[in-house]
């Protein structure tokens, strides 16, 4: 090439880049409107309302899904001159689906990765793991039935296969809501193991010809790999591996005792849970870590579970409030703990991972109104310490704060009564008065 030809393209470059850069600077007074129109005309409209088994879907939802389910069937049918090829074709573009799958260890990290919420990273992963099983059932129906292919189990092949088959059906089956509430803790580790075996039996599956589905396998591997390392090192220096400090402390208090807890069975209870931390962590609020706790009891080892985070500060953090709802596993566990201890407080060693999740940006508006149920009040309150904080140092916009907090009974209130307290006393610091508080009790009394 040329030096005249690379001093071209290299002037074309350059003009190109400003002028792309003028088009965004036009472009941004756009960028409101067409986000207002988004939301009013595709985000916030729902086709289908919260249901048992389905929902919520908005418009914008079900248009991605459609559009996902297009690509995929063009994919699989255009100029397909069997149908033959057509199950060949299901095969790859499912290991294809597959790869995002299993790109990271933990769908946190990867939605941190991705700058999106677990609940969107969530549906993008069972999307994708539903559309990778549909063509897998594509693929062997066609071999088994229309190819009509000898499927002996005694050749190791088959065996394989089958094996990939049946673990990619027990992992949708068991991803049934039922399941998932009934043991979530072992429902995760089942999943992943699952999945490990499929990814196993995939790779061992696919024809030596079938150089992009191998790709796809080893992109999926070395992008875990990697994630993986990168989280154990993050885990290490969070958690003082390389300091004298020690691992993460947890305290775990709660009101009562075995006797109330024993008269008052179906009561909404909570625990108030405070982690020191080795080193300081930078929080905002809406971000949860992931706690583990593995000497809680016999099993807690093999659990990590997300926790939203209640406290907030401008600074770093070197203590980490949680409230932790008394369900089953290891929230049960911990209340019980805590109960039967005489001073009702009790310590274990902690681990933690985060934070995770994204902020809203609340303190552009003037008026915030937040709505709240039961322990989903943690979720609340640092948005509320970070509005007062923002009004009192004249930082956000917001002149008019009202929290709605519906309860089952007042229990729940009494676990976060001294957080609620510590707020209302931030309202007056600058006799700002922004905060009004609504409550809302099923049952009126105190148990």
């Amino acid at each position: 090439m040329e030096i005249t030809t690379i001093y071209a393209i290299a002037a074309g470059g350059i003009v190109s880049v400003f002028i792309f850069i003028r088009c965004l600077y036009l472009l941004a007074p756009l960028q409101s409107t067409v986000s207002v129109f988004v939301s009013r005309h595709l985000t916030y409209p729902y086709c289908l309302g919260r249901h048992r088994f389905a929902g919520p879907w908005t418009r914008a939802g079900v248009l991605v899904h459609i559009s996902y389910l297009a690509v995929n069937l063009v994919c699989l049918l255009l100029s397909a001159p069997s149908v033959s090829d057509i199950g060949g074709r299901a095969g790859v573009l499912s290991v294809v689906n597959m790869t995002f799958l299993f790109t990271g260890p933990h769908l946190s990290l990867l939605a941190d990765i991705l700058g999106v919420s677990l609940h969107t990273c969530r549906k993008i992963h069972g999307s994708m793991a539903w559309m990778s099983v549909l063509l897998l059932a594509i693929h062997v129906v066609i071999a088994l039935l229309i190819g009509r292919v000898a499927f002996p189990l005694r050749d190791a092949a088959n065996l394989i296969a089958a094996i990939g088959s049946s673990s990619a059906a027990a992992i949708m089956f068991f991803s049934f809501p039922f399941f998932r509430r009934v043991a979530y803790g072992w429902f995760l580790r089942a999943h992943q193991g699952l999945a490990a075996l499929l990814l196993y039996a995939t790779w061992r599956h696919i024809p030596a010809n079938q150089s992009l589905s191998r790709i796809c396998i080893y992109v999926s591997l070395g992008s875990f790999t990697l994630t993986l390392f990168v989280q154990i090192l993050f885990f290490c220096y969070q958690n003082g591996a390389f300091t004298s400090h020690g691992p993460p402390r947890a305290y775990v208090s709660c009101d009562g005792t075995d006797d109330d807890e024993k008269t008052n069975e179906g009561v909404e209870k909570a625990a108030a849970v405070q982690v020191v931390l080795p080193r300081p962590m930078r929080l905002d609020a809406g971000q949860y870590v992931n706690l583990w706790m593995p000497t809680v009891s016999l099993f807690s080892w093999a659990q990590t579970h997300p926790y939203m985070i209640s406290s907030w500060s401008r600074g770093k953090q070197t203590k980490l409030d949680l409230y932790v709802k008394a369900q089953h596993g290891l929230s049960a566990t911990l209340l019980d703990r805590a109960r039967a201890a005489p001073s009702g407080s009790v310590s274990f060693s902690a681990f933690v991972t985060g934070p995770h999740g994204i902020t809203e940006p609340v303190d552009r508006y003037e008026s915030v109104l937040l709505v709240a149920s039961g322990a989903g009040i943690a979720a609340v309150i640092p948005y509320l310490k970070k509005l007062i904080y923002g009004h009192n140092t004249s930082t956000c916009r917001t002149r008019r704060v009202h929290l709605v907090w519906q309860l089952r009974t007042l229990d729940m209130a009494i676990a976060v009564e001294s957080a609620v307290n510590s707020l209302l006393k931030d309202d007056t610091v600058a006799n700002g008065y922004i905060l009004t508080i609504s409550i809302y009790v099923e049952s009126g009394g105190i148990v």
